[in-house]
């Protein structure tokens, strides 16, 4: 009808459609409905349905983010182990592999029905954030200057991509950075954070405040622990609610591999968590306080137990869990660091911080951890 649009749906939210893209023929979908790694659907723009969609691009091993479609074909944001990769499905209907000049992580992919090729923004440990275009009449993947690059050497580090084995087997991924030929003597100051929770993945990303700690001689390395996205639904549900001993539980299994790699001992240790890793950190000092030397956490959540009642619980109990229902609450008691603080302890160094007039975690949280970790001594 002349000046006004013409509504059809074509998915609904039980189809679990978490992109899409098009052009002047097809739809394109991204699902991960019967596929927990993600699939891709195409249809006919004009008159395609979900239910009439066929399977273009089946689940495999790593995860599908998202996609942008271009000229020459539907470039796909896959995932393995907090890492990205790239691929595109052609107007041939292969997929191949896209190159990358790096190893680390894409922020935002972008590309037009009117041209070939795609656009993205690249980061890792050691590489500050790039813009990069893919040329596939070149097969090449290069940096765009549109930005001056950042005046920093960064020849004198190196990243290492790593698993520890968790106690019930499961390979966890351990990104370390450090600098080069740093010798391994356990003596060397360790940062290591950790999150967890909600699929957020802990992807590669540059920081200057890790590179001061690299300057110093320290090492920065990142546990992929369950509860997260990195490896897409199964490492996010293998850590949540009833489960979630497994996320604390696989910090402290890196931890004590990299101990015994001597990449740091129990006296150089320190962990750091913030928000929803403030329970990852603070079961993990609860249960191994022997093993560190020092935990932050940033805002962390150490009471979880009772954030259900706090402004902020409701709309987090799909993540944790409820008091309301037994497994619930024992889920919960489960992962709540405060409980399990035990008089007479000998716990490191640590350091709560908290915001006076934070919405999502109150103040309360660090206030009532600190004060019992000061009566337990």
């Amino acid at each position: 009808v002349a000046g006004r649009a013409l509504w059809r749906q074509v998915c609904t939210i039980e189809d679990e459609v978490t992109d899409f893209a098009f052009d002047a023929n097809d739809l394109y979908l991204l699902t991960t409905h019967g596929a927990e790694n993600g699939k891709v659907l195409r249809m006919p723009l004009a008159t395609g349905t979900y239910a009439s969609a066929s399977t273009v691009v089946p689940a495999g091993p790593r995860v599908v983010e998202g996609m942008a479609l271009a000229r020459d074909g539907l470039y796909l944001l896959e995932l393995d182990g907090g890492y990205h990769a790239l691929n595109k499905l052609g107007r041939d209907g292969k997929v191949a592999a896209v190159p990358l000049p790096f190893e680390g992580s894409i922020e935002g992919l972008f590309a037009t029905t009117l041209d070939d090729g795609c656009f993205f923004d690249g980061t890792s440990w050691l590489l500050p954030f790039t813009t990069f275009r893919h040329d596939p009449a070149a097969g090449r993947t290069e940096r765009l200057a549109i930005a001056p690059r950042a005046q920093v050497d960064l020849s004198g580090y190196e990243a290492v991509r790593s698993f520890a084995t968790a106690r019930d087997g499961t390979k966890v991924p351990l990104s370390i950075v450090a600098k080069k030929g740093m010798k391994r003597d356990g003596r060397n100051p360790t940062l290591v954070q950790a999150y967890g929770a909600y699929q957020v993945t802990s992807g590669p990303y540059f920081s200057l405040r890790t590179l001061a700690l690299l300057e110093r001689g320290g090492v920065f390395a990142t546990a992929h622990v369950r509860g997260g996205g990195e490896y897409g639904k199964r490492w996010w549900k293998g850590g949540q609610k009833i489960s979630k001993p497994n996320t604390w539980r696989d910090l402290i299994d890196c931890c004590e591999h990299l101990v015994r790699e001597r990449w740091a001992s129990k006296a150089t240790l320190t962990i750091q968590g913030g928000s929803a890793g403030g329970i990852t950190v603070g079961r993990a000092l609860t249960e191994r306080p022997d093993l560190f030397a020092g935990v932050i956490s940033n805002v962390g959540v150490s009471n979880p137990l009772r954030a259900e009642f706090s402004q902020n619980g409701p709309p987090n109990i799909d993540e944790f869990g409820t008091v309301k229902e037994r497994a619930g609450f024992l889920g919960l008691k489960a992962m709540d660091a405060l409980l399990h603080v035990q008089d007479g302890a000998r716990y490191p160094a640590v350091l709560l911080t908290a915001g006076m007039t934070d919405p999502r975690v109150e103040a309360g949280h660090a206030a009532k951890m600190a004060a019992r970790l000061a009566k337990a001594k």
